[in-house]
């Protein structure tokens, strides 16, 4: 019986044992170098902007995501390209359609009403 090997790809902001193991490593931005959003357990959704760029080629989650389906050229039915967002903004929208109707409706959030406060439960 022949073995299978694994290829291993790894995100992460530091070398860790298994970004040691892994084939490739993909250096990845920390919380305060990347634009997004995050929920609590509380359902607190809050924004975090970029305080300071990511070091030397670290880029953020959403930059490593795009970058890999725009080099896929993953597609809809219609031809469309699959991922039309382009930063995390937009990315957000996206999520607000996928959520409506859902019991976590983001549907009535915005970066703008996010921006500058503590978050909106």
């Amino acid at each position: 019986m022949t073995q299978k090997r694994l290829f291993l790809v790894v995100e992460d902001i530091f070398m860790t044992e298994t970004a040691e193991l892994a084939d490739v490593v993909l250096p990845a931005a920390a919380w305060g170098e990347k634009t997004g959003t995050f929920t609590n357990a509380d359902r607190t959704v809050h924004l975090s902007e970029t305080a300071v760029e990511p070091p030397g080629f670290a880029r953020s989650d959403l930059d490593i995501f795009l970058d890999y389906a725009r080099r896929m050229d993953f597609r809809d039915r219609d031809g469309q390209p699959l991922v039309w967002w382009t930063d995390a903004e937009s990315a957000f929208e996206a999520w607000k359609k996928c959520s409506a109707g859902r019991p976590c409706d983001y549907t009535g959030l915005s970066y703008d009403k996010l921006r500058g406060d503590s978050g909106i439960q």
